[in-house]
């Protein structure tokens, strides 16, 4: 089960400062990723994602390293202010293209592809992410994912990120409606 909640960010620096005294900086990546769907759009209609992600390390103890991560979510969970849902996630030898192949020939078609940048932390058990998006008219985000809510809240509370920061839609969400902007 996923835990967590996105908040948008102001002011990344001043969250890395407060960061410094409660978690562990573990690495930067770029994250590629492509959604899935059938041509009927099944899956969007019932709140699933179907995500390839491609992952490299830019800066951290493995810089280079590269990962393909297949992962399915499941629908949201109804919840006020933290955002729950199954998640499968499964690493893959092979490339995305190969992951793009196994896709295809199940009757998958890719939907959206993006790009962001992410900094991980660690705090006991929890992740932090400062997510940036390069190429988008998005902006940037603090997600905090730990195993229960009342984590997140003290994590919450502790980083100083307030409440009315919340933003409930997905990134996919998110990156759909900035190319619809940008194209009017």
């Amino acid at each position: 089960m996923e835990i967590e909640v996105k908040c948008r960010l102001k002011d990344a620096e001043s969250l890395r400062v407060r960061l410094a005294g409660h978690a562990r900086y573990v690495q930067t990546v770029r994250q590629t990723d492509t959604l899935y769907d059938y041509p009927d759009e099944r899956l969007q209609k019932k709140d699933e994602v179907l995500r390839v992600r491609e992952e490299r390390v830019l800066h951290g103890r493995d810089r280079g390293t590269q990962r393909v991560i297949a992962t399915f979510k499941g629908a949201k969970k109804k919840s006020k202010l933290v955002k729950k849902r199954e998640e499968h996630e499964l690493e893959l030898l092979a490339a995305s293209a190969d992951a793009d192949d196994v896709a295809r020939e199940l009757g998958l078609t890719p939907r959206l592809r993006y790009e962001k940048i992410r900094e991980e932390y660690e705090a006991n058990g929890a992740r932090i992410e400062i997510d940036s998006f390069p190429y988008e008219h998005v902006e940037s985000y603090v997600e905090i994912e730990a195993p229960n809510e009342k984590r997140v809240h003290a994590l919450m509370k502790t980083l100083r990120v307030s409440h009315k920061s919340v933003e409930k839609k997905s990134y996919p969400e998110l990156v759909r409606a900035a190319r619809k902007r940008k194209r009017q």
